[in-house]
């Protein structure tokens, strides 16, 4: 098994829409996600609003890498939240490993 963890293309990731005929893949209308880099993401996404939320993968992994620090750090846990900081902490963690690849 390889233990090296493959990076995602660096962001920011952009949408782009494109005609039928301009797809070299498959000819097909519809969106596609292109990485700061000019590296293909994703293709022939069929909804704008998929391909948005595709695009903001790396700026929301980013947020909850920040959020899960800030939420594990020893000042907050002591602050009496409305409900547990322990659910938002497992939930943010569980969407970091699936966004790096990771089992649950």
């Amino acid at each position: 098994m390889n233990n090296l963890k493959e990076a995602h293309s660096l962001g920011p990731w952009v949408t782009a829409y494109h005609e039928p005929g301009n797809d070299v893949q498959h000819g097909l209308a519809g969106y596609s996600v292109v990485s700061g880099t000019g590296e293909g993401v994703a293709f022939n996404v069929h909804s704008e609003a998929n391909a948005r939320l595709i695009a903001a993968a790396p700026q929301m992994l980013e947020a909850l890498m920040l959020a899960i620090k800030y939420l594990q750090h020893p000042d907050v846990q002591a602050i009496p939240f409305a409900l547990p900081a322990s659910n938002a902490v497992r939930s943010i963690n569980a969407a970091i490993r699936a966004a790096e690849g990771e089992k649950p």
